[in-house]
């Protein structure tokens, strides 16, 4: 009881400011909080905020209903939310209902110095989501399409729902081609959209579904599809084959032959008969009078193609006048009949690339779906060879092979190399029954070492080449003589050695260790004898 004369007392005061406002017409600004979107029985926080003192906060309802609030103020389901009563203005609706939906009004009144009443206001809207009852198809379960339909009208409608679902379509699973030529709302809160589809015998057997879009659909009403309306469609039309002359080849005179042909239908063909170009005509399930030709019962449908039917005749005995002939297979449904023709030919089916190829189906050819294997087999060869070609460039490049090779820096070496091993073959033996010599230097008396056979011309002048480079004249004219004479017998050795043999003394002191250095010094120099045989 005390709570409510509180309630009222505030109530007064506040009526008495509001009279103090139009008197004065002072005001403050008030800012709102977002919009509110929450689903049925969630709670929902309205709040408002201004820049100066709050002495009275008051919120109204879409339905005129005053709630004066602070934090000592509560009314059931709705109560006071904030901090600070004099900064914070706002309140929490618990258990949302429906006429909780609308646009919320916040009141903020502050007195200033001097007891002067300022008052400023804002709104938030609270919507409350709602989902639809239920979504249905007009017409339900299963369409049939006639062949005459060049379109057909199809109504989705959802029951109840706040706010208004959008509506989007599917085909087979996939966004249906509809136009949408009719939205609309009634007055019992029934939301209708209407759309053309086109009709393609592709399509029968698909179910084409319609989806409500709505905030107020929770994970479980999702999982449970009750967004959803779906139909079967039933396309019908007449006989119509898979593609447009048949040819067979492989017939061999005085032999059987097989011939089947694919085609399609909704509802199922109730005739079937082949007009043979030799004037029989052979209905299904039967063999004509001279038992050349033998026609199955249509098998049919196809798992997973519900309209997907194939035709069989059997040529028991084949003559060469069914070579180069056109024949016709006649299938008749409640929507028509159609002539699908096909040609009967000797041998063996001509190259790929000569417009006939094979269909899945056995004894049946078809000039549709694999027109132009040759080129494209080409092009796939070509393109094999440059990828081995490049992957061949690449390991050369990266091994150092074929053209990518290093040329060797040291060839004239090798060729040396090759031509001592070569000379010290030959002159093993020399060099075994010859003693080693020695000489005296003119008037030096310095002793002068041979060098073993062994080491030939082709050596002494590589030895000469690397360590000597060009001689030194020597001052002595002695000396000199005796180096021009040993020059002399190096060019007549070099003259025949095409004929014999040519063995050389040095000294073994300069060519140690395979190791040949020639020195051209005063009083110092080493000399070689080149004797022949």
């Amino acid at each position: 009881m005390v709570k409510f004369f509180t309630t009222m007392e505030v109530l007064h005061l506040a009526v008495i400011l509001s009279v103090l406002f139009s008197v004065n017409g002072n005001t403050v600004d008030v800012s709102a909080g977002e919009n509110v979107n929450v689903r049925l029985s969630e709670e929902a926080d309205l709040s408002c905020t201004t820049n100066v003192p709050i002495t009275f906060c008051t919120f109204i309802s879409p339905g005129g209903e005053n709630f004066p609030i602070n934090e000592k103020i509560t009314y059931g389901r709705i109560s006071y939310m904030g901090q600070d009563a004099t900064t914070d203005c706002g309140i929490k609706i618990k258990n949302v209902v429906d006429k909780d939906n609308g646009e919320w009004r916040c009141e903020i009144t502050s007195i200033g110095d001097g007891g002067v009443a300022k008052k400023g206001s804002n709104s938030i809207a609270l919507t409350v989501l709602k989902a639809p009852k239920s979504v249905k198809l007009e017409p339900e379960s299963l369409m049939v399409v006639d062949p005459e339909d060049t379109e057909k009208r199809i109504r989705c409608t959802a029951e109840g729902g706040h706010p208004a679902p959008s509506f989007t379509w599917t085909l087979g699973g996939q966004p249906a081609k509809v136009s949408v030529v009719d939205t609309n709302t009634d007055q019992d809160g029934v939301y209708m959209e209407e759309v053309v589809y086109v009709p393609s015998k592709a399509d029968d057997g698909k179910i084409l579904e319609c989806v409500a879009e709505s905030e107020a659909y929770t994970a479980d009403d999702l999982s449970a599809e009750i967004n959803k309306a779906k139909t079967t469609l039933n396309v019908q039309y007449k006989p119509v084959p898979a593609k447009g002359v048949y040819e067979f080849y492989g017939l061999t005179v005085g032999q059987p032959f097989d011939i089947r042909i694919s085609f399609r239908a909704n509802p199922t063909p109730s005739d079937m008969r082949w007009k043979m170009h030799d004037g029989v005509e052979v209905p299904q399930g039967s063999e004509d009078e001279k038992g050349k030709y033998t026609s199955a019962i249509v098998s049919g449908p196809v798992e997973g193609e519900d309209s997907l039917y194939t035709a069989q005749l059997t040529i028991n005995n084949v003559v060469a006048e069914d070579a180069d002939t056109l024949n016709t297979l006649m299938v008749t449904n409640q929507h028509g009949s159609s002539e699908i023709q096909f040609k009967l030919a000797l041998g063996e089916k001509p190259p790929v690339g000569a417009d006939l190829v094979s269909d899945d189906i056995a004894g049946e050819n078809s000039n549709e779906n694999e027109a132009g294997t040759g080129p494209v087999i080409a092009v796939v060869v070509v393109i094999l060879i440059v990828l081995v070609v490049v992957a061949v460039v690449v390991v050369a490049r990266s091994q150092g092979l074929l053209c990518f090779a290093v040329p060797s820096k040291s060839g004239e070496e090798d060729k040396e190399k090759a031509v001592e091993k070569e000379e010290g073959s030959d002159t093993e033996s020399a060099d075994q029954n010859e003693p080693a010599k020695t000489e005296t230097d003119g008037e030096g008396g310095q002793p002068k070492k041979s060098l073993p056979a062994r080491f030939g011309m082709t050596s002494l002048l590589s030895a000469m080449k690397k360590t000597v480079g060009v001689p030194k004249k020597s001052s002595n004219p002695a000396e000199a003589e005796e180096l021009n004479q040993g020059e002399d017998k190096t060019e007549a050795a070099d003259a025949d050695k095409k004929d014999d043999i040519v063995y050389a003394d040095l000294d073994k002191s300069a060519m140690s260790e395979g190791n040949a250095t020639l020195s051209v010094e005063n009083e110092k120099t080493e000399y070689a004898e080149i004797k022949p045989n």
